[in-house]
């Protein structure tokens, strides 16, 4: 499924409008936007996959399509950077996860929950997985925000 990526901005008379009104790339992992200190306004991730931390005081909107964890684990296996062999992982980031399209599991420490379609999570730098049981891709959307390096690093 393609998305749509309406950008706004200011024409050379100052007034708001339309600068782009685009497909946005196309991928496992949809990067729509992306900001950071220098640039607090944003711009196109274009298609090079970010990394999976955005820096202190930056910002990352994508969506994403988890495999079925039969899937995934087969690429745990070869080995996914910062996360181990079950897919646990620690952003250094706020992130606001809202559950687009199926049903997945948010996996912690201690315990898990059930999430489903209209389903939201505010993951505050934790330690977790994401677990899809069913045979269907799962699809996110995360805006993930970097936090200051005095909150410590992974």
């Amino acid at each position: 499924m393609s998305v749509r990526r309406v950008v706004t901005g200011l024409n050379e008379a100052g007034r708001s409008c339309v600068i782009s009104d685009d497909a946005a790339p196309a991928g496992e992992a949809i990067e729509l936007w992306q900001t950071r200190a220098d640039e607090p306004l944003g711009n196109d991730p274009g298609v090079a996959p970010p990394p999976l931390n955005p820096p202190p005081g930056a910002s990352q909107w994508r969506i994403v399509d988890i495999p079925p964890y039969t899937i995934l684990r087969d690429y745990l296996r070869r080995g996914i950077p910062f996360h181990d062999e079950q897919g646990f992982h620690c952003t250094h980031s706020v992130d606001y996860v809202l559950v687009l399209e199926g049903e997945i599991n948010l996996v912690l420490d201690e315990g898990e929950v059930l999430l489903r379609p209209g389903d939201c999570v505010v993951q505050r730098r934790t330690r977790h997985l994401w677990r899809n049981d069913d045979s269907r891709p799962v699809r996110i959307l995360a805006v993930m925000i970097g936090l200051p390096a005095a909150h410590g690093a992974d």
